[in-house]
């Protein structure tokens, strides 16, 4: 039963690092700071930040107040300018160096996950 034990836990260690390299090795490949899937939250983001800017223009200069819509994507917005977990997962290094900085994001990605 140990030896089971034990040759499961191997096994799921293996693919675990498997999925890690995985991902380091496509972000490296990739030339991006990013993982494809947190790029495009990055994306996602900053596009409801530049909504959220012309919004707020367009009103300054036509209404006096904001619309209920217009306030929850202005809360929406302030909510998203906290970029931190994804600028420290960007890989900015080259050469050799790049590997291990993809290796290193590819954890800390999932390590951060949640707050992603």
């Amino acid at each position: 039963m140990t030896a089971f034990s034990l040759a499961a836990s191997i096994v799921q260690f293996v693919g675990f690092a498997k999925e890690l390299c995985s991902d380091g090795y496509t972000i490296y490949k990739s030339g991006k700071d990013l993982s494809a899937s947190n790029a495009n939250i990055e994306d996602r983001l900053l596009h409801v930040q530049d909504l959220e800017g012309s919004v707020r223009a367009s009103a300054a200069n036509t209404y006096p107040v904001l619309s209920e819509n217009e306030l929850k994507l202005q809360t929406l917005a302030k909510e998203c300018q906290d970029l931190t977990v994804l600028k420290d997962l960007k890989v900015t290094s080259q050469g050799l160096r790049r590997v291990v900085a993809a290796a290193i994001s590819s954890i800390r990605s999932r390590q951060k996950a949640k707050e992603v």
